[in-house]
């Protein structure tokens, strides 16, 4: 029985895109359901500062509050803020996790060593479903800012769960200024072949894997 609901948390720092990535996240969202409800937490409103959002989609959906629901994606910009989140995974969920370290700028203060992202990709892997993507490769093959990072991770997403590349293109260029659409498409591009290229693990039932 397919789901009649998608729980998305998207996690990252100021910097990376995580306003752009949850608006293109919903919009995409709202084209499988009637509904969709988003919540933000922002922590230092400037660069580096935590950043988290909650989707919530579906007929019946009436508060972006998870509670004991299933959280099916977690799209993590920044391994470490991910890890904050890991408590809201379970077997089923789908973890898009970015291997660029962007520490908080409330870390960085404190002078707190960075986890090794080995041991954090264990934590993951052995909660639920996970893909790493080499986000510093992409960035750096396409010549891109971190800022980008949004672009790819919405690309990775929408490939995981059945949008096409067109359908995603098309919501970037209804969303993006015309000056920073070009770099923003090959970010996106970027982000789509690298999961079309990938031997997917089981995604949420609601999701539509690759033939």
């Amino acid at each position: 029985m397919r789901q009649s609901y998608t729980n998305v948390v998207i996690t990252g720092v100021g910097g990376l895109g995580n306003i752009l990535l949850t608006r293109l996240t919903g919009m995409a969202l709202y084209q499988r359901h009637p509904r969709v409800i988003t919540s933000e937490e922002r922590g230092i409103a400037q660069r580096t500062g935590s950043v988290s959002a909650v989707l919530r989609a579906g007929r019946h959906i009436e508060t972006s509050c998870l509670y004991s629901q299933h959280t099916d994606y977690l799209l993590g910009l920044e391994p470490l803020e991910a890890l904050r989140k890991l408590p809201l995974c379970q077997r089923g969920t789908m973890t898009l996790l970015s291997d660029l370290q962007f520490p908080t700028g409330r870390s960085l203060a404190r002078q707190r060593q960075y986890p090794d992202f080995q041991h954090i990709v264990q934590a993951f892997s052995q909660h639920c479903a996970l893909l790493v993507i080499p986000m510093q490769q992409l960035l750096r093959r396409e010549q891109l800012a971190d800022k980008f990072s949004s672009a790819v991770m919405f690309g990775v997403f929408c490939a995981s769960y059945g949008f096409s590349h067109s359908f995603a293109a098309q919501l970037l260029g209804e969303t993006v200024p015309s000056a920073y659409l070009e770099p923003n498409q090959r970010a996106l591009a970027a982000g789509f072949d690298w999961l079309e290229q990938q031997d997917l693990p089981d995604a949420p039932e609601h999701g539509l894997k690759r033939a």
